[in-house]
C-alpha cells in the first residue's frame, strides 16, 4: 500500500514536471497559437482577408504536431473551479499547448480560476456555452487530435481559394457553422447576431450576391420540399390550414384561391400535388415579420422566424435551408442606411397593418454565405466548429442544397 501511495506521489511528481517543462517550452519558442501575428514575409498568394493568417496558423499547428501535439484529458468527473483531480494537470498541459494557459500555477492539479479562465478561452474559440467547466462537450472537443485539426485548416484553405473576389469595405457575411451573422465596415464589425441555418439533411448552401429589399409582413409561398412534409400534417388536422392561416391556389394567371375543405387531403400525394400553398402575413408566417430579398437568390431567404427561442440554442441547424435571423429589425435598419425615414417605431407599426410591403434598399449590400470551420479573428485568435455537414470530412469545396 505504501508502495502504490508512493509510486503514485513519484507520477504526480512527474506530470507536474512535464507540465512546466511544457509550458516553459511553449512560452520560450512562440508556440503560443492564440497570438499568431500576420507574417509579413508569407510570399503565397492571399486573395481573400484572413488567407495569411489562416496559412501562418496551419505553420504553427504543423510545428506543434511535429511535436507530439497536445495530450489526451482522460474523462472523468467534470472539472470545475475548486476540484482536485491529477486530470487538472494534463488539462492544463493542453491548455498550455494550444494557447489558451499562458500563467504557470504551483497547484497544477488544482482548477484555480486561471484554468478555469483557459476554459472559458477554449469554449470561447470552439463555440460551445462559456462556464468554465469541462463538461462531456468540452472533454471531447478537448481531445480532438491535432492531425484532425490540421485536415480542418487546411481543407478551410482550399475553400478560400474558391470565393470570388474581396466584397469591397461593406459587406454581410454569414459563417454556417458558426450559427452568425456579421456586418462588416471598413474591417469592424458593427452587427454581430446568431442565425439559424439548414439541417443536415437540407444544407444551407454557400453564395456571394446582395441584398436589394426589405419585405414587410410577407407571404411565404412552401416549396414542394417542405409541401411533401406538410401533407400528413394537413390529411390529419382538418383546421391545420386555417390554424396556420395558408391559402391552397389552383395554377393559373391569375392564380384562383380554392376552398381547402373540396380537397381530399388524407388521399393527396406529394407526386399529385397541383396547388400552391401560401402562408399569409402574420405572427405565425414561416418568415416572420420581415424578409430580406437577395438580388439573384431566390430560392435561398434571410428572415425573421417565430421560433424565437431556437436562438437560445448553442447549435442552431434546424432549418430547411433558409437563414433565419435573430434581430431583423437591427439589421433592417443598418441596410436602409443612415438617411432612411425608416425608424424602428415606423417599422414595427407598419407590420402591426399587416400587408406586404417592399423597401428598396438605397444602395445594395454585397453578402457571403460562407462555411468556414476554422479562421482567424481580427485578434489573431485561432478558431474552430464542429463540421456540421460533414464537408471537412468528406473534402467538400461547397453544395447546392434544397432551400425552404
Amino acid at each position: 500500500m505504501v508502495h502504490e501511495l508512493l509510486n503514485g506521489q513519484v507520477m504526480k511528481l512527474l506530470t507536474i514536471a512535464s507540465y512546466f517543462l511544457i509550458a516553459a517550452l511553449a512560452v520560450a519558442e512562440g508556440l503560443l497559437v492564440n497570438n499568431l501575428g500576420v507574417d509579413k514575409a508569407f510570399n503565397r498568394e492571399v486573395k481573400q482577408e484572413g488567407d495569411a493568417e489562416l496559412q501562418r496558423a496551419l505553420s504553427h499547428y504543423q510545428l506543434l504536431a511535429a511535436r507530439g501535439g497536445w495530450p489526451r484529458v482522460p474523462p472523468g468527473p467534470k472539472m470545475s473551479r475548486g476540484y482536485r483531480d491529477p486530470r487538472n494537470i494534463i488539462l492544463r498541459q493542453r491548455l498550455t499547448i494550444s494557447g489558451d494557459l499562458q500563467a504557470l500555477s504551483p497547484e497544477a492539479d488544482l482548477m484555480d480560476e486561471t484554468l478555469e479562465q483557459a476554459v472559458r478561452r477554449f469554449q470561447v474559440r470552439h463555440g460551445f456555452h462559456v462556464d468554465g467547466i469541462v463538461g462531456p462537450d468540452t472533454l471531447k472537443e478537448l481531445n480532438v487530435p491535432i492531425t484532425e485539426r490540421l485536415h480542418q485548416i487546411e481543407g478551410n484553405l482550399r475553400r478560400r481559394r474558391y470565393l470570388p473576389p474581396d466584397l469591397g469595405s461593406r459587406y454581410i457575411i454569414i459563417n454556417i457553422p458558426a450559427f452568425d451573422l456579421k456586418v462588416v465596415e471598413e474591417g469592424r464589425v458593427l452587427i454581430s447576431v446568431r442565425v439559424v441555418v439548414g439541417k443536415s439533411g437540407s444544407p444551407t448552401p454557400t453564395f456571394t450576391d446582395e441584398l436589394d429589399s426589405v419585405v414587410l409582413n410577407p407571404h411565404w409561398t412552401v416549396p414542394s420540399e417542405i409541401v411533401r412534409e406538410l401533407l400528413p400534417l394537413i390529411g390529419n388536422d382538418a383546421d391545420y390550414l386555417k390554424r396556420k392561416n395558408f391559402r391552397v391556389l389552383q395554377a393559373g394567371s391569375p392564380p384562383r384561391e380554392i376552398d381547402p375543405d373540396t380537397i381530399d387531403w388524407s388521399e393527396m400525394t406529394a407526386e399529385a400535388f397541383s396547388y400552391r400553398l401560401v402562408q399569409k402575413p402574420g405572427p405565425m408566417n414561416s418568415l416572420g415579420r420581415l424578409r430580406f430579398s437577395f438580388l439573384k437568390q431566390r430560392t435561398i431567404h434571410l428572415h425573421d422566424t417565430p421560433q424565437r427561442e431556437l436562438f437560445q440554442r448553442n447549435a442552431r441547424a434546424f432549418s430547411h435551408g433558409c437563414i433565419r435571423i435573430e434581430k431583423p429589425v437591427e439589421l433592417a435598419l443598418y441596410v436602409l442606411g443612415p438617411n432612411t425615414p425608416w425608424t424602428a417605431e415606423r417599422i414595427l407599426e407598419s407590420i402591426k397593418k399587416g400587408s406586404e410591403q417592399k423597401i428598396p434598399l438605397p444602395q445594395r449590400i454585397p453578402v457571403r454565405v460562407v462555411y468556414w470551420t476554422a479562421w482567424v479573428d481580427p485578434q489573431e485568435t485561432v478558431h474552430f466548429r464542429r463540421d456540421i455537414y460533414k464537408w471537412d470530412q468528406n473534402h467538400l469545396i461547397t453544395h447546392q442544397a434544397p432551400a425552404e
